[in-house]
This record gives C-alpha cells, structure tokens and sequence, in this order.
C-alpha cells in the first residue's frame, strides 16, 4: 500500500484538499459543515489533468457547497455538565466530574458502548453473508463511517457511530462486510446489500445529512 500523499491547490478561488492515493479514478467530494472540497487521485494523473477534472465541474461543486452551506450549523460543543449529547439515537446530559476532560470521557464511553455492541452484530451479519472476518476495530473517522480491507479481511467502525440508533449501526457493519464479497460499489454490491437490508439506502440518507 502506498503512502497518502495530501497537499493543497487553488482551482480559480476553490481551495482544494488533493489526496494522491491508491486508487484507479479521480474523485471528488464536498463534506459539511463548511463545503470542504477533497479530490481523491491516483498517483499517476498529473496536476494538469486534476485541474482539468475539477475545472469541468465546478458548476456541480459551487451547487453543491451552497447546499451545504446553507445547512445549520451544528451547536459548538463544550463538553460540559448538562450539555446534550446521544447514544444509538438517545438523548442524554452529560456529567462531567472536577479534573475531567468531558471530551475525552464521551469519546472513550462511545468507544467502549461501541465494543459491547459490535460484536454480536458483527457474528450476526459474517453469518447471514456467509464471510470471514479476520478482525475488526474502532477508530475515530472524520469523512467515513467505515472501511473495509477484503484482503486483510478486516474492517474499521466510525466511534461516531455510538451517536447514530443501532439499526445505522447495522447498516455500516453490514456495508463493510458485503465488501467481503465484493469490494466496489457496483451492481453487485447493491444486490447484496438489498437482499441483506431492503431499506439500505433510506438508512444510508440517514447517516449522510449528518456529515
């Protein structure tokens, strides 16, 4: 596997995030909440043909970031005692103790909420999909809710799972494991994850307003 290689580059006035990675096209996203455009390419495209692909559709990214833009932006989280947070869709206040980091507590209880519940739905689903996992994680993920390495036959889960109710949760583990079976997301996929969740998509909308 070949290092990320991240930089940043001026498309006219559009600030873009290039990351050059393993990866056979060149692809393009726009994330919330304040319109960050991030350009996946392979490591052989030049320069001149990224600007090229971005420059062809700048009318779809300056759509698309005023969308995003015009999203209300989440509360600033202070990470103190009373403030609302969620578990699996559940509203709580949070108790902060005197020395405590409320941040790092939160992040490690979802964590630790995360490990209770992975396992059974992670046997559950290996089984109806009829896949071996060799191993699975938790980790924190700024633009992914997962990720799968069918080789390794090991997946990672978002921590910012824990916010989301469980039947999301499902809905991520199975989606990396169908990568088991086939690792793009081509008609292939889809047919799986139908049969698996019918409602699939409306659980992935879900999951994307979020970010």
């Amino acid at each position: 596997m070949g290092a990320l290689l991240t930089e940043t580059i001026k498309v006219g006035e559009l600030e873009i995030e290039l990351i050059r990675k393993r990866v056979k096209y060149l692809r393009v996203g726009i994330y919330p909440p304040h319109g960050k455009v991030r350009v996946s390419a392979p490591y052989r495209v030049s320069a001149r043909d990224i600007v090229s692909f971005i420059s062809e559709r700048l009318d779809w990214i300056t759509k698309h970031r005023k969308t995003i833009l015009a999203r209300p932006h989440p509360p600033i989280r202070e990470f103190k005692t009373g403030e609302l947070h969620h578990l699996f869709g559940v509203p709580f206040s949070l108790i902060v103790k005197p020395g405590e980091n409320g941040e790092k507590k939160l992040n490690d209880w979802y964590t630790e909420r995360l490990r209770v519940v992975l396992p059974s739905m992670v046997e559950r689903w290996s089984k109806k999909l009829n896949v071996e996992v060799g191993s699975w994680r938790v980790r924190m993920m700024k633009t992914r809710w997962g990720t799968c390495n069918p080789r390794a036959k090991r997946i990672w889960l978002s921590r910012e799972l824990a916010k989301y109710p469980l039947e999301c949760v499902e809905y991520v583990v199975c989606h990396e494991l169908v990568h088991l079976i086939e690792p793009s997301h081509n008609s292939v996929f889809k047919a799986h994850m139908t049969s698996a969740i019918p409602n699939w998509k409306l659980l992935q909308a879900e999951l994307k307003k979020s970010r």
